[in-house]
């Protein structure tokens, strides 16, 4: 084979700035996000059947939740957030040091 295809361009998976936020709000939920105790700690190897349901349950009191994935791995760490922003609707904000953090997204202000 003389060619080889172009590899795929993929959307970020976290922007600068969140749908519905300005820049310093978002900032702020990231500063927010990494002071607060981990809702959950996600270790390699690990079964993660019940988080998506406690995390839609965590979004019900909380704006924002942090996971700890220490020892997981920064493409783990990637993909569990990709799952977690399709089955319980929020937007990863910020991954830093194995850490995820997600804000619940404007969608659920709105509603409340």
């Amino acid at each position: 084979m003389l060619w080889k295809p172009y590899a795929p361009i993929y959307p970020k998976l976290v922007k600068n700035i969140a749908d519905g936020l300005r820049f310093e709000e978002t900032k702020e939920m990231r500063n927010r996000g990494l002071h607060s105790p981990a809702f959950m700690k996600l270790t390699r190897n690990g079964v993660y059947v019940n988080v998506v349901a406690r995390v839609r349950e965590a979004f019900e009191t909380e704006e924002v939740i942090r996971l700890d994935c220490t020892h997981v791995g920064t493409s783990d760490c990637k993909r569990i957030s990709a799952k977690l922003r399709d089955l319980a609707p929020c937007v990863p904000i910020l991954f830093e040091d194995e850490q995820i953090i997600l804000w619940r997204g404007k969608r659920d202000q709105e509603r409340l």
